[in-house]
């Protein structure tokens, strides 16, 4: 099975992280996968976060993502390009071009 990435946290189209292996069906909507030892993740995911693996060459992220303490994605930018300062109701808002 693939992990599907959460969406609500970037404007980013979704990821797949994996292949893994079921280990057990958990009631009739939640399967729990054998993710790497390393990782914070909570086994258990629900089945809509979960592809089938069809197929054997795929690309897919095999690193999960780093999570902070809250269990949110950190998302770090490889290098700033390009900043701008524009001006919302006579404040300055800066932004970055990453």
């Amino acid at each position: 099975m693939f992990l599907k990435k959460a969406k609500k946290d970037n404007k980013l189209p979704p990821k797949y992280y994996g292949t893994y292996k079921v280990l057990q069906k958990i009631g009739t909507m939640a399967y729990k996968l054998e993710l790497p030892t390393a990782s914070w993740l909570h086994p258990v995911f629900y089945a809509s976060c979960l592809r089938k693996v069809i197929g054997e060459k795929l690309l897919v992220q095999t690193i999960l993502p780093k999570l902070n303490e809250e269990g949110k994605i950190i998302l770090e930018p490889e290098a700033v390009k390009e900043t701008r300062t524009w001006h919302l109701w006579n404040r300055p808002v800066l932004e970055y071009l990453i």
